[in-house]
């Protein structure tokens, strides 16, 4: 494997591709281009194939700023239209990438994503019991619904913790002024991996209400860790975790409220959960996310030689 780090003129790529000057000429000649992101660099011979990790833009537009929604749908829309395959991360993303952009189903692969190999326990960071909540502050995450949902369960549990893990990332303002309200709600930033290991080790139950995910990789690394688990109800994190995980409505508090309540408290629950999550999460590794993307290497090669 080569690694290539350079500079492409992203203005004058796709005349350049017209001159038969395109990405995969560029860089020396290549039989497939993968774009990884919401990025569309203009190929010549090349099959190319795209990754779009979620279409969540259209299904939650309130959860994105106008400008990302415009070019995201943008990138989207040229994607799909160049790309000879298309990978996504799960079936819900499949469907909604068919449904909204008219992409046939056959020329959708579905390639689920492995989890890290965190390290298993280690120093506890954080003294006091917690539940833990890993990702990004932006609205599908559903944070500042979460805060609320817990200011309902702190009273009865005043020694329990919320603690956050992840950066800032937009629309995010209420959610830092409400963390910063409350003494018993931390925000850790970014972590590594080790420091993240041992979040999951020592946490009493891990809680992720997402609105909506392409995947959800936290709710994978917290079955691994045998973590009793609450995720947003109709989301692919619930068709993942399956019973390894309690789901809820996400955006109704009381429910949620309630949802916290049973993780937090139900030792019955909490074992089924801590028994079957290492299970399901084995099924989910990157060899397995490699096979099906060089398959879809493959597939990509003959659409394209046979057109």
């Amino acid at each position: 494997m080569r690694l290539l780090n350079g500079r492409f003129p992203s203005r004058a790529l796709p005349w350049l591709a017209k001159a038969g000057f395109g990405v995969d000429r560029l860089l020396g000649g290549l039989d497939v281009l993968h774009l990884t992101d919401y990025t569309t660099l203009p190929a010549g011979r090349a099959a190319v194939v795209a990754t779009i990790h979620d279409v969540l833009f259209d299904e939650l537009p309130d959860c994105y700023t106008q400008q990302m929604r415009d070019g995201l749908k943008r990138t989207t829309k040229r994607l799909v239209e160049h790309a000879a395959r298309v990978i996504v991360p799960s079936d819900r993303t499949q469907r909604a990438l068919a449904l909204r952009y008219a992409v046939p189903l056959e020329r959708i692969d579905v390639v689920p994503h492995g989890h890290r190999s965190l390290p298993v326990g280690g120093a506890r960071e954080i003294q006091a019991p917690y539940l833990l909540f890993v990702g990004t502050l932006e609205p599908r995450k559903n944070v500042h619904g979460l805060i609320r949902a817990f200011d309902r369960l702190a009273p009865d549990h005043p020694e329990l913790m919320l603690v956050i893990a992840g950066g800032r990332g937009w629309m995010d303002d209420d959610v830092v002024a409400a963390i910063e309200r409350r003494e018993r709600v931390v925000h850790l930033g970014p972590v590594g991996p080790e420091r993240l290991g041992g979040l999951f080790t020592h946490a009493h139950a891990v809680a992720y209400p997402s609105l909506g995910e392409g995947f959800g990789l936290p709710v994978l690394e917290a079955m691994a860790h045998a973590r009793p688990l609450l995720v947003g109800e109709h989301t692919t994190c619930a068709d993942m975790a399956g019973d390894a995980a309690l789901a809820v409505a996400a955006r109704d508090e009381t429910r949620l409220a309630e949802g916290l309540r049973r993780v937090v408290e139900d030792d019955a629950l909490r074992k089924r959960q801590a028994a079957a999550g290492p299970e399901r999460a084995a099924a989910y590794t990157w060899e397995r996310a490699a096979a099906g993307t060089w398959a879809a290497y493959e597939a990509a090669l003959l659409e394209t030689v046979s057109r």
